[in-house]
């Protein structure tokens, strides 16, 4: 049994006996999750039919290559397991699926027993229809809600905040903004922006809304981000220490996604570990069940920020622009609440999307992170026309020349490189150097500080550095 790959139209495009699980992990760069890429936040709401892309490795490039330049199109993939059980051919199986989920105590004695009624009378015809006997989820059918955001919007997080008691809220809130980032002349992509109070705190969460094509004069997309606006509820169930998270559970028919409806269950971590381990008829999407990462913790942590001067660059506008855009979006850690914050944080794939001078463009965002003290001159980048696999990387810094032979190894960027940067940074006795911050992935997340930064940080558990291995519940 291997994995699907869903095209963009829904039809299956390619398979591979490799696992791979929900959006947000890879276990390899060829399997790119195009739906946790912050350039495609907005890949619920569009599917470009007329691309027909056969691997993923091959639609990674194509991101990459869109990523450079304005965004004329999303790409959305949906990664299917088939340890999903096929629904509906076997009694057994379907039995002892509903036993493993009222063994984990997510469904309750009355709903087992109807559980196992209606899969003898042959009740159940969806993956979905299992969540109707958890004691904790809900179905959201799209159709059945109004046209109008102001008419629908409150509605949906109302009924997805009844699955727990603790999620009631009020004072919901709503804006549609542009998301200039990603728009361009043509493609309009716009987003919601949720706030609600809950326990005497204001939530918020910006999350995908609609496409408009002006070219075309026509608007794609849901009328909700599945994927991304139960994530508000997620940080009130950290903030009071739950051991619930809530999971989206999509559903498909003949490998074709469906879109008009979707469930949402809370989970404690023992019973997503079990959806997620295979033999089901649901896989609900991967949350962190870190409750460490609180909103006073986060608030705390830019406060310090402030405090031992990494924010001395920004404006009281500006550091108040970036604490919204932390609020409004999932922080794994507080590496990412720091990287909202302008020029404070450099944050790329180490496979490369400019193949032209990567290292160039590199040092000048290395520049801009340090506040000016590396200011590297007379740049040579020859990354686009090495000889013998390496090309050469040279610059100037206080009227000393730099240089080294890079290897040249497809699109990947050799690390030695940030040996000839610090090299340059200590030989000039700068008052500060370049440190990596964890991301658990390919990606590489380069900051500046002062050696009394760097220890203030790590002494205060303020930023997770890239020699400090980061477990889910940390």
């Amino acid at each position: 049994m291997g994995l699907t790959k869903v095209g963009l139209d829904g039809s299956t495009i390619s398979s591979s006996k490799k696992p791979i699980v929900g959006s947000g992990w890879t276990n390899n760069t060829d399997h790119l999750i195009l739906t946790s890429s912050k350039y495609f936040q907005s890949a619920s709401v569009a599917r470009a039919d007329s691309y027909k892309i056969p691997t993923l490795r091959q639609a990674s490039n194509v991101v990459r290559n869109y990523m450079k330049t304005p965004c004329k199109f999303i790409l959305t993939f949906f990664i299917s397991t088939f340890t999903i059980a096929t629904f509906g051919q076997n009694y057994i199986t379907e039995k002892q699926f509903t036993d493993k989920l009222y063994s984990k105590k997510i469904c309750n004695d009355k709903n087992y027993q109807k559980f196992l009624t209606d899969i003898e009378s042959k009740q159940l015809t969806d993956g979905l229809d299992f969540l109707k006997y958890c004691d904790k989820a809900t179905i959201i059918y799209l159709k059945s809600y109004p046209e109008k955001p102001e008419e629908y919007l409150q509605k949906i997080h109302e009924d997805v905040a009844s699955i727990i008691p603790d999620l009631k809220f009020t004072d919901f809130k709503f804006q549609i903004v542009l998301d200039s980032s990603i728009s361009d002349s043509d493609s309009k992509f716009y987003e919601f922006i949720v706030s609600l109070k809950s326990n005497g705190k204001t939530y918020k969460q910006k999350s995908s809304y609609h496409l408009h094509s002006i070219s075309k004069n026509e608007y794609f997309g849901e009328k909700i981000d599945q994927q991304e606006f139960y994530k508000i509820f997620n940080k009130i169930l950290a903030d009071i220490q739950s051991p619930y998270r809530l999971h989206e559970v999509k559903t498909s028919k003949d490998n074709v996604m469906i879109w008009d409806r979707f469930g949402i269950i809370a989970l404690t971590k023992e019973q997503a570990d079990m959806l997620h381990g295979g033999g089901v008829f649901f896989m609900p999407s991967y949350e962190s069940f870190k409750n460490s990462l609180t909103t006073v913790r986060i608030e705390k942590a830019i406060s310090e920020y402030q405090k031992i001067g990494l924010l001395s660059h920004l404006s009281a506008e500006q550091i108040k622009f970036a604490t919204d855009k932390a609020a409004q979006q999932e922080n794994r850690n507080l590496n990412d609440v720091l990287q909202c914050f302008p020029n404070t944080i450099y944050y790329f794939d180490t496979e490369l999307g400019n193949l032209e001078n990567p290292y160039a463009e590199i040092l000048k965002e290395l520049s801009l992170i340090s506040k000016g003290m590396f200011n590297p001159t007379n740049i040579i980048d020859h990354f686009a026309k090495p000889t013998n696999k390496k090309s050469l990387v040279k610059f100037s810094f206080y009227k000393k020349e730099y240089s080294k032979q890079l290897l040249v190894e497809d699109d990947w960027i050799d690390p030695h490189f940030f040996d000839l940067v610090k090299q340059a940074v200590n030989d000039n006795k700068l008052n500060g150097q370049f440190y990596e911050l964890y991301t658990g992935g390919q990606e590489a997340s380069i900051i500046f500080l002062t050696i009394e930064q760097e220890k203030y940080l790590r002494a205060n558990n303020l930023l997770t550095f890239g020699d400090q291995w980061q477990t889910e519940e940390e």
